[in-house]
């Protein structure tokens, strides 16, 4: 199962919230592994970079993401990065998760930022210029027999 999103998305907050990047896949064995695959193009308007977790259902995929954090810190899948009012940065991240079931699962990007806005799928001036682009952000998901 893929999906691909080429409409705009931004976030501004602290917190993480759906991105819109969704897929859907239905194993056919309850011993089967998820692979997924994220490739979420992006930018910022601001120096904070974005970060991305991979949610299954309502939940964050545990497995995805980190565990040490503390105070402010956030426990990402991923991290972007800083980039120019006119650049697109690539923010990926493949893993393999379990989910131990033959129901339909979906995956969702969630992502947040710290300060400034992030914008998924275009850059950050959007002005009428050859280098103010906009690109897809994809997210694939494949079963492998367990």
């Amino acid at each position: 199962s893929s999906t691909s999103k080429t409409a705009e998305s931004t976030t501004n907050g602290g917190s993480f919230v759906a991105s819109g990047l969704t897929a859907t896949i239905t194993p056919t064995s309850s011993s089967s592994k998820i692979l997924v695959n994220m490739n979420c193009q992006v930018s910022n308007s601001d120096t904070n970079p974005p970060q991305f977790a991979i949610y299954r259902g309502g939940s964050v995929v545990t497995a995805f993401v980190g565990t040490g954090a503390t105070g402010n810190q956030a426990n990402a899948t991923t991290s972007g990065i800083y980039t120019l009012s006119y650049s697109i940065s690539n923010a990926v991240f493949t893993g393999m998760d379990e989910p131990s079931t033959t129901s339909a699962t979906t995956y969702t990007v969630y992502w947040a930022t710290y300060s400034g806005t992030t914008y998924m799928n275009r850059t950050e001036d959007n002005t009428n210029r050859f280098y103010s682009v906009w690109v897809p952000s994809t997210l694939t998901l494949m079963e492998i027999a367990g």
